[in-house]
């Protein structure tokens, strides 16, 4: 498939989402999956697809995986503490990482839904920020993370360790 736009329209009122795809730049597009989430949570944060397409995440309190052509839900990975603000799968597909509002976030697998690793970030003076934007380096060694103050940070996924890459000075809205 080959996608060349994606939209995603929100039924606040009923807690779905629509995603249109377009498959090329003049089909029409109209909706070809309607997915209805049930965890009472009326935003999604961010919505990302797997490399290969066949699935895509959705972040509301709780991280959803989705199959691209039906609209199953596959799996549903519980984040008790605090909402998914940003995710990324991995670019093998076999990982995701979930960002959260408390400078925390999580190495999942992406099959079974198994927590691999948890990191935590250092607080701010202002106290804890929002992960808004999450990635995976192309080597799927380190992820990097930028947040509400404009911080982006690499971190080794093997130690934990992470080194402060930058400071854009305002909201990281994607990487």
């Amino acid at each position: 498939m080959n996608i060349k736009k994606l939209t995603i329209s929100k039924n606040i009122s009923k807690s779905m989402f629509f995603v249109f795809i377009c498959l090329n730049a003049y089909s029409q597009s109209r909706p070809i999956i309607t997915v209805v989430h049930d965890d009472g949570y009326d935003a999604v944060n961010t919505v990302e697809f797997s490399p290969d397409g066949s699935r895509f995440l959705t972040g509301t309190v709780n991280a959803h995986i989705w199959d691209s052509m039906t609209g199953e839900k596959l799996l549903t990975i519980q984040n008790e503490m605090f909402g998914v603000s940003s995710a990324a799968f991995s670019r093998d597909g076999t990982k995701i990482v979930t960002g959260t509002s408390a400078l925390l976030f999580n190495l999942w697998d992406s099959k079974t839904g198994a927590l691999i690793k948890e990191f935590k970030g250092l607080s701010s003076p202002e106290g804890p920020t929002v992960y808004t934007a999450i990635t995976f380096t192309p080597d799927g060694q380190k992820v990097i993370t930028g947040d509400m103050d404009g911080d982006l940070v690499m971190w080794d996924i093997a130690t934990g360790n992470s080194e402060q890459i930058g400071d854009i000075g305002g909201v990281v809205r994607t990487l």
